[in-house]
């Protein structure tokens, strides 16, 4: 075990920067229809399975998906949508532990 992940540090630091490594934003996407803990799940898979996402959370209480992404807000939109919310505004997270 120990070995692989040695091997897996060493390749990360031995490759170039990949571009989209660099581009990682934390943004806040404000969201209409999410109404369970399944819409919740339905928007956070839909995100993961693009190239470009890293990362996301999505609240249904309060109607919001946190995404760690380099993709632009337009992709990340469109994405939304296709998982059939609509999407009120995507914004910059600008702090770790900001209120929403």
């Amino acid at each position: 075990m120990y070995f692989v992940e040695k091997n897996f540090l060493v390749n990360l630091l031995a490759c170039p920067k990949k571009p989209w490594y660099n581009d990682i934003m934390k943004k806040i996407i404000k969201t209409e229809g999410m109404c369970c803990k399944k819409c919740a799940e339905r928007a956070e898979k839909k995100l993961l399975l693009c190239d470009g996402v890293s990362g996301a959370r999505a609240n249904y209480k309060k109607d919001v998906i946190l995404v760690e992404s380099s993709l632009s807000d337009e992709e990340l939109i469109s994405i939304v949508k296709e998982a059939g919310f609509e999407v009120k505004s995507v914004s910059e997270r600008k702090k770790i532990f900001s209120r929403l």
